[in-house]
């Protein structure tokens, strides 16, 4: 058994049944037709008509199944077992010059066997197409390995993933057991040689037990399989399936001088009667005054620079109103030359 997998291959072959049956890497089978099992000595047909048959030694059809517009008239068809590990029937469709596919062995194109092979888990897009998608670790090589080294000195904890379906591929030899779901995940916990379990309940509640770092699969919501992935519970261990919450934001430190510069100006204000029409004036431009204050809160800020030209600024008046307001944002975003 080969565990390259650029050298593994799909393959459309007759078993001894008489039973189309599509394989990978030359021992796991993914599709067998539903041909009787009693038929022998049978013979695989592509009609005109566009129909698949197995056929027995008189030519009688013992097994068939149709594409779409079978019965149309077409005047190419081919059937090709496909890169993907599907095996599909094409048309030619002369309206659109181009080749349709009409059928296919494998409807879910997920259930093929390792048809994101190294490149992770396969998943229905909201278009209907699938996708290979990683939820493990991608490598410079861009694989989909599982995270867990069973060197990690720190221990290790499991990572849950709902609605997935894992398997290993390199090598396929997943051992599967009869257990409850909890007995499922410590199973995996306390072997260090296991990297992935699956717990799947279809009338028979079992764990698959997987030992490589090379896994994929598929998951979707209508799937009940619950997937455990074995990571080292390091300090720097991350689960790149989940998204870290941001951090908490700080208040606003409070501007110190800023604050001395008001006091200061307050108390020449009340001391100088003569004052009040420019305090007035600050009054008006308070939301400036604060927005420029709290700008420069930071080692070797110039904040008190700036409360204190705000303080010492005369109003202007008519059309230079404007000019005001563009220099007290200008100096509330370090934009102003006096501001620096």
């Amino acid at each position: 058994m080969t565990k390259n997998p650029m050298s593994s291959t799909y393959t459309l072959y007759m078993n001894p049944s008489s039973q189309l049956q599509l394989q990978w890497d030359s021992h796991i089978i993914y599709w067998t037709s539903e041909s009787p099992s009693s038929a022998s000595n049978l013979t695989a047909f592509l009609t005109a008509g566009g129909a698949l048959q197995l056929q027995d030694p008189s030519l009688k059809a013992v097994w068939s199944v149709f594409g779409e517009g079978h019965n149309d008239y077409v005047n190419y068809r081919f059937l090709r077992l496909d890169v993907d590990g599907n095996l599909c029937l094409y048309s030619w469709i002369e309206a659109s010059q181009s080749w349709r596919s009409v059928w296919q062995a494998v409807e879910d194109q997920c259930k093929v066997f390792a048809t994101c092979g190294q490149r992770g888990v396969c998943v229905f897009t909201a278009s209907g197409s699938t996708d290979c998608r990683c939820p493990f670790e991608v490598t410079e090589s861009n694989q989909c390995l599982v995270p867990y080294d069973q060197e990690c000195e720190s221990g290790s904890n499991m990572l849950t993933y709902k609605n997935t379906y894992l398997y290993g591929i390199y090598p396929p030899d997943d051992s599967v057991v009869i257990s409850t779901l909890q007995q499922c995940e410590q199973l995996c916990l306390n072997d260090t040689q296991c990297t992935v379990a699956t717990f799947s309940n279809n009338g028979r509640p079992q764990c698959s037990i997987k030992k490589t770092k090379y896994v994929t699969g598929h998951a979707d919501p209508s799937l009940s399989s619950i997937s455990f992935i074995k990571r080292c519970s390091g300090p720097f261990a991350v689960n790149p399936g989940l998204t870290k919450s941001p951090p908490p934001k700080l208040p606003p430190r409070l501007c110190v001088p800023c604050l001395m510069g008001a006091v200061s100006g307050t108390f020449l204000i009340f001391a100088n009667p003569p004052a009040w029409n420019y305090f007035h004036h600050l009054q008006k431009k308070k939301l400036y005054y604060a927005k420029c204050c709290f700008s420069f809160h930071k080692p070797k800020s110039k904040g008190l620079k700036c409360v204190l030209l705000l303080r010492n600024q005369e109003p202007h008046q008519g059309s230079q109103g404007s000019n005001w307001a563009k220099y007290v944002q200008g100096c509330a975003t370090k934009k102003s030359p006096d501001c620096g």
